[in-house]
């Protein structure tokens, strides 16, 4: 078992609470909150093992479904997400919970993966190549976002790449992958519909002067 201290910062005083978690990779850790985000959402800096603060996010959830909802989304990025960690999605770095004033609580820590640009923005082109190529891996992982399409704010754009967040209402998923440009000619069902709502928002389908390329490649390619 590894132990959080979490000291909440607020206008005028701080409160301290120990949150507790039974993942084999967790350590013990020392939290301070430094900025309110989102109402579920807190910039902290992170101590652990006597290492210098790191700026992390953490998220929490207050009440047993709200908890229930966390740990979810916690499992799914200590399995299913593990190989992309740092890569298509935030580092992960635990979940902890415990009872605060009577009231299950629960906190993750994840990278700080603020949107944003320090060079130029790239051509629209390459990001949305870019995205694509996330998802792609993101079920080949085995896990369906199930958000992406309509909360595009899911999805950030940074120096280190593109990072899908917010995995709560994601599902394990084995991909029946799909074949965009034949979308009319493809009983429904046979294609995997996240990928083909992305597609056209992402992909080929999003670059009009693509599609017919596309369409006579996907004929040579499928006959």
């Amino acid at each position: 078992m590894a132990t959080l201290k979490l000291h909440w910062a607020h206008s005028h005083y701080s409160e301290v609470y120990d949150l507790r978690s039974w993942s084999s990779n967790a350590v013990n850790r020392v939290v301070h909150t430094t900025k309110r985000l989102r109402a579920n959402l807190y910039e902290v800096l992170a101590n652990a093992d006597g290492e210098l603060g790191q700026p992390l996010f953490m998220k929490i959830a207050r009440g047993p479904m709200a908890r229930g909802d966390l740990k979810h989304e916690a499992e799914i990025y200590a399995k299913e997400l593990l190989p992309l960690q740092g890569i298509v999605v935030p580092q992960f770095y635990g979940f902890y919970e415990g009872n605060i004033q009577g009231i299950p609580f629960a906190c993750m820590l994840l990278e700080d993966c603020k949107p944003g640009l320090s060079q130029p923005a790239p051509d629209p082109r390459e990001v949305n190549t870019q995205v694509m190529l996330a998802i792609c891996k993101l079920h080949q992982a085995g896990v369906s976002h199930n958000c992406l399409l309509n909360f595009p704010q899911h999805i950030l754009v940074q120096d280190r790449g593109i990072r899908f967040v917010d995995f709560t209402s994601a599902s394990r998923h084995v991909c029946t992958n799909a074949v965009p440009t034949l979308y009319h000619s493809v009983p429904r069902g046979y294609f995997c519909e996240e990928l083909v709502g992305m597609e056209k928002t992402f992909g080929v389908q999003s670059d009009p002067a693509s599609i017919s390329c596309a369409v006579l490649a996907a004929k040579k390619c499928w006959g």
